[in-house]
């Protein structure tokens, strides 16, 4: 705040517009920014502090200008409002490209599950293909080795079938590990091959 030896004229001295009396001046400048934060404040604003700021300097930039302003005050509140409007359509922008950017990220998730849930199709037909290139003894060994998956039901199964060939379970893992190699080599040269390019097929 300027003190009493500077003019009072508002066009070289914009303080003058609160008053020709510094103290009654700054008192009345302090009143009408506790009010533009009320203002705002009930507008639920996130900082009403700042809007009051930003108010009352566009209003001194005005008064710089050379602007006749008889009631301060009022006049405050009239630029308080449309800086309000400009608050709401900068929110309203910014919600729609949050909400955008929501439905983008949203379309892409979808997208990448879509190409994940293709790529476990296209595993599986490999699996199942390459399944049922195998010899048919190896396939029916191997489907009923797998029988039980765990638990007391898989040993014991495992073992009669070990007797049933009239093997030891030693040969008949090792029989179903040399089975497994060659399948996954063969999935492995399946998957690598979809993944080439035309030209690289060739």
């Amino acid at each position: 705040m300027p003190d009493s030896g500077l003019p009072h004229d508002a066009a070289t001295n914009p303080w003058a517009v609160w008053g020709h009396d510094s103290e009654r001046a700054a008192e009345r400048y302090e009143l009408t920014r506790s009010k533009l934060i009320m203002f705002f404040a009930q507008r639920r604003v996130p900082d009403p502090e700042e809007l009051a700021g930003a108010t009352l300097i566009a209003f001194m930039r005005q008064v710089s200008k050379g602007v006749v302003v008889d009631d301060p005050e009022a006049y405050c509140f009239g630029v308080a409002k449309n800086i309000f409007r400009q608050y709401c359509r900068g929110e309203k922008k910014r919600r729609e490209g949050a909400e955008e950017l929501k439905r983008r990220t949203e379309v892409g998730r979808s997208l990448e599950d879509d190409e994940m849930n293709l790529l476990r199709e296209r595993q599986l037909e490999c699996v199942n293909e390459c399944v049922e290139a195998l010899p048919e003894e190896q396939r029916r060994l191997l489907f009923e080795y797998e029988k039980f998956p765990a638990g007391q039901d898989k040993i014991e199964h495992r073992t009669r079938l070990a007797k049933m060939l009239n093997i030891s379970k030693a040969a008949l893992s090792s029989k179903i590990f040399h089975i497994r190699s060659r399948l996954k080599r063969r999935l492995a040269d399946r998957l690598m091959g979809q993944d080439k390019s035309p030209a690289q097929r060739r």
